[in-house]
């Protein structure tokens, strides 16, 4: 195996080094869903413990209530997680201080292959909706789970019509790797 790459969960072959050449990798939704069910939000630094996976189900239902076709891209807006990790924001900024960071473009990188993979398009107004929902979302983590007082640059209240759809709970991972697959067959992603 290259020194780039990592062997995956099924036994498959993912290489960085590849991914900067623009060289597709293998891409399985069973892969992702466990992996970001296995991987917690905010460095672990929460009352109780939240996979990306868990979050990524919130994301897309209010991407969704905000614009109904931007829910497949709430959905997999973080799926490149499931192969890099996850970075806390205040890290990734300062990683960033002028310019992206080569993480940056591996992960947006990644972020375009799963689209094709999985034919998860994106336009300016499906983006904005995304990111709205993302924010929204870290707004009721930090009340519900963090119990924060504390602002977070660019992180808005908590909307009042978001009926539901941003809480989480702390599922056990096989439960959101469950939940994810769920919502994965509810927008025909696969």
């Amino acid at each position: 195996m290259k020194p780039t790459a990592i062997e995956t969960l099924n036994g498959g072959t993912f290489d960085f080094a590849g991914v900067l050449a623009g060289e597709s990798q293998h891409y399985d939704l069973s892969e992702i869903a466990w992996c970001l069910a296995h991987t917690v939000r905010y460095v672990g630094h929460t009352q109780i413990l939240i996979s990306v996976a868990e979050h990524s189900v919130a994301v897309s239902r209010r991407a969704e209530q905000l614009w109904g076709s931007a829910a497949a891209w709430g959905l997999m807006h973080d799926a490149h997680e499931a192969y890099i990790g996850d970075m806390c924001s205040p890290l990734k900024k300062l990683l960033r201080a002028n310019e992206e960071t080569m993480f940056d473009q591996v992960a947006d990188e990644i972020d375009q292959q799963i689209r094709i993979r999985f034919g998860v398009g994106t336009n300016g107004s499906i983006l904005d909706a995304v990111k709205q929902a993302d924010r929204e979302a870290c707004a009721w983590e930090r009340e519900n789970i963090r119990h924060s007082k504390q602002e977070w640059a660019g992180i808005p209240e908590v909307p009042k019509d978001h009926a539901g759809t941003l809480n989480v709970y702390g599922l056990a991972p096989l439960e959101a790797r469950a939940l994810f697959l769920k919502r994965c067959e509810e927008l025909r992603i696969r």
